[in-house]
């Protein structure tokens, strides 16, 4: 079956085929929209004799008619040679080099043209792509990327878009197509699974019949991704305030089943939870700890119908075990514990004097779950008791003036005379 999927996957050749270079009037992308420090990447490694583009997600968003939220560049220079000309610099990435390059408010992140493995002769068992850091020409860099609406390469400096595969075309379409043939490029990349689905519902686009079924029947290589790239992707889904379309989305294609486990029962469009996660979306511009609510979102649905006991130490096995194939951070596991707990103390009305507790995220997140109006007017009257009480303590407070042990030597002195 590989090897049918291989010989099909030769029908997509663009090796001849000449880009089509897109100028303003068409694309419409002005160079002033572009961020500052990311054309001063671009503008530097131009100076000094390499190519350079803005790519990916920034054009992606921009001819969608969405503000990006962050800058890639790319370039022919090498890891190694991007350091020498940035010294606000560092190499990341193991699998995948990267180089980020720091200011004071951003990094931007710039990568090196990149050819696929197997076109350079290297030998592998499976189609899953391990190592990624052979690299090459923007011919061979826009054949390995995962979606035609992510192989755009822009100039900034002469305002120009470069299109070799017709991405122009699909975004103007709203269509979702991989440009190697879609059974090869989701087994290369499981994750790119997640992404069809993210952008299907950030952008409202169309994935064709045939793409959908190759999604379901593979949708099981997810489980071989990294725990960690997982774990990022999902954080990627809930920073889109479009969260509870995106998870429809998924398991739509039953990728969810593999992806959170502990969602594997078929959930309606009009269940409970992607009302919640709908509140949530509507909210996010206000919230600063979204990963947080996100994750509580789906303890809360799940914890209250098992026999676990309301106790820190369950909580946390629970958030454990419910995200064994997701590599969770520590510290994030914890942290939801605690809110989570906090939280079933104070819809029980239970009086508590513990200083942890957030009484300004719980009212917020109490809003998201639509609880009980009582429940929350409790809740802010625990957060203005304990304010009064912080208010009070500080009034009452009696700074002592500081002696020294010289002044400490006299007044002894004039006790014992008297």
């Amino acid at each position: 079956m590989i090897v049918k999927d291989i010989i099909s996957s030769l029908i997509y050749k663009y090796t001849n085929k000449k880009p089509v270079i897109l100028d303003f009037p068409q694309h419409k992308i002005s160079k002033k929209s572009i961020d500052n420090h990311a054309y001063k990447v671009v503008h530097r490694l131009h100076r000094f004799g390499y190519e350079a583009y803005i790519v990916g997600g920034a054009v992606r968003d921009f001819l969608f008619s969405h503000q990006p939220k962050d800058f890639d560049v790319v370039t022919n220079a090498k890891p190694s040679q991007i350091r020498k000309i940035f010294h606000n610099s560092r190499i990341i990435g193991r699998r995948f080099k990267l180089v980020h390059i720091y200011f004071k408010d951003c990094i931007i992140e710039t990568a090196t043209f990149r050819a696929d493995c197997k076109d350079k002769g290297e030998k592998t068992d499976t189609l899953l792509i391990k190592r990624d850091n052979v690299y090459g020409t923007i011919e061979d860099d826009f054949k390995r990327r995962d979606f035609t609406i992510n192989a755009l390469y822009y100039n900034p400096i002469e305002e120009k878009l470069i299109d070799y595969i017709g991405a122009f075309q699909d975004i103007q379409q709203k269509r979702i197509k991989t440009i190697k043939n879609p059974a090869v490029s989701f087994l290369e990349d499981p994750v790119r699974m997640i992404r069809a689905a993210k952008y299907a519902a950030i952008h409202k686009c169309s994935i064709d019949e045939k793409t959908v079924r190759i999604i379901q029947k593979h949708a099981v290589e997810i489980t071989k991704c990294s725990k960690s790239r997982l774990y990022e992707e999902i954080n990627k889904v809930m920073r889109s305030k479009k969260s509870s379309e995106i998870i429809e989305k998924l398991s739509d294609l039953q990728i969810l089943k593999y992806l959170l486990p502990f969602l594997n029962e078929d959930l309606d469009k009009d269940a409970e939870i992607f009302q919640h996660l709908k509140v949530f979306d509507k909210q996010f511009k206000h919230q600063d700890h979204y990963i947080l609510y996100f994750w509580v979102i789906f303890i809360h649905h799940l914890f209250h119908k098992s026999d676990f006991a309301n106790t820190l130490t369950n909580i946390q096995s629970f958030i454990e075990e419910s995200l064994v194939p997701i590599q969770m951070p520590k510290n994030t596991c914890i942290q939801i514990a605690q809110f989570y707990y906090h939280f079933l103390l104070l819809i029980n009305k239970r009086k508590t004097r513990n200083k942890k507790i957030n009484y300004i995220q719980q009212v917020q997140f109490m809003k998201i779950l639509k609880i009980d109006h009582r429940i929350i007017h409790y809740c802010k009257m625990q957060h203005k008791t304990r304010y009064k009480r912080h208010k009070q303590h500080k009034v009452n407070k009696v700074s002592l003036p500081i002696k020294s042990p010289v002044q400490i030597k006299k007044m002894v002195i004039t006790d014992n005379l008297s």
